[in-house]
């Protein structure tokens, strides 16, 4: 199991601030950037519903699910999502979360091109999409964005928050 995902083991999966709160507390002790939290119980399940905590170094290249749609649901923090062509240019710029835009769903089309940026030191989302999941067939990832090892990832991020 990955250091950053934990699963659901119920029948009935709960979430409330205490949960939250320890995720929070996971993410900032073990020095992650990303923390989930899976509420289906299974990678075949039909539908995946996962709470993710990120924090403000988190980095998501730009990548597209060829077969899947997916909503976010905002619970703390500000969250830029960037949408892209597939060249690789901006076409909007979405930020959950934010009191001046009073946005908190978004639901992205499949096949495009995204990222999820944090903008708070900690960013709390419900991501809802369908299963099963298709292991690398998933997501496609973007060949015109760095990769999250590449050293000119922190460079690139910076560019696309700004103006957010």
């Amino acid at each position: 199991m990955r250091k950053d995902m934990q699963h659901n083991r119920d029948a009935i999966g709960v979430v409330d601030e205490v949960i939250i709160d320890r995720m929070v507390d996971r993410l900032v002790r073990q020095d992650l950037d990303k923390a989930a939290l899976c509420l289906h119980r299974s990678p075949d399940d039909g539908v995946h519903e996962m709470l993710n905590v990120f924090g403000r170094r988190f980095y998501a290249p730009p990548h597209r699910h060829p077969l899947k749609s997916e909503t976010k649901t905002i619970l703390r923090g500000r969250l830029l999502i960037v949408v892209f062509d597939d060249a690789g240019q901006i076409t909007r710029r979405i930020i959950l979360g934010d009191p001046a835009t009073r946005i908190r769903i978004v639901r992205l089309e499949k096949n495009l091109y995204h990222t999820n940026l944090p903008l708070d030191e900690i960013v709390v989302f419900l991501e809802t999409t369908t299963g099963p999941y298709l292991g690398p067939d998933d997501s496609d990832f973007a060949s015109w964005a760095p990769c999250e090892t590449d050293p000119q990832a922190a460079a690139y991020k910076r560019r696309l928050e700004e103006g957010a």
